[in-house]
């Protein structure tokens, strides 16, 4: 609907001067002009008609200029943003964020942990990807996930239940430590890959990013 609507203007606008010249020249009863007049105003009518054209063709190229520029710097904050919070979950992963060093934090160091790990139970499903595909992003995210899968399994082995005595403090803090010292141990063997897949991911992401 929209293309005959052009069309119709097109033609209107091509045909108006050979109408006006009939209904001018060729009935005597409104008026009568030389070629000289009839010239003039053609020539003036075109240069009015190509300048109208020019600035159409350049208010839309300007839309999707502007149209263009608006979609790169959308997709530009969503990978940012992504890259963001898979760097931020990946760190949550490798356990950069704790002290587990420290006896005496262990217990407070566990517990921001739990709470980190409830928070990207929730965000690593936002990171949509191909379980079958190939690229840097799909391999790092569906690494990813699956460590996560790691952790939230070592927790639930632990079942944290009310202390209510130091016997049963005691036997938490051992099963924490325990605990604890099997995460490190493993994430430092899977650090080195998941550091290599992310890298890769980045790179990947920012050559989108630039295209």
């Amino acid at each position: 609907m929209r293309m005959w609507k052009k069309i119709v203007h097109v033609l209107v606008i091509i045909t108006f001067p050979f109408v006006l010249e009939w209904f001018l020249f060729i009935t005597p009863e409104v008026s009568r002009f030389s070629n000289e007049i009839w010239f003039s105003f053609i020539g003036s009518y075109s240069s009015a008609i190509v300048t109208l054209l020019v600035l159409c063709l350049t208010l839309r190229e300007n839309r999707n200029s502007i149209r263009e520029e608006r979609r790169k710097l959308r997709e530009s904050f969503d990978i940012e943003s992504e890259i963001n919070l898979s760097r931020k979950i990946l760190d949550v992963l490798l356990l950069n964020r704790y002290d587990f060093i420290s006896a005496d934090k262990l217990l407070t160091e566990y517990g921001k942990y739990r709470q980190d790990m409830y928070d990207i139970q929730f965000e690593v499903r936002e990171l949509k990807y191909d379980d079958k595909g190939d690229t840097a992003r799909d391999r790092f995210l569906k690494r990813l996930f699956l460590t996560e899968r790691y952790h939230t399994f070592k927790l639930i082995e632990l079942n944290v239940e009310k202390i209510d005595n130091i016997e049963k403090a005691k036997k938490l803090s051992e099963s924490i430590d325990k605990n604890v010292t099997e995460m490190v141990h493993q994430m430092n063997k899977e650090r080195r890959e998941l550091l290599n897949l992310y890298k890769e991911y980045v790179h990947e992401m920012k050559e989108k990013e630039f295209e």
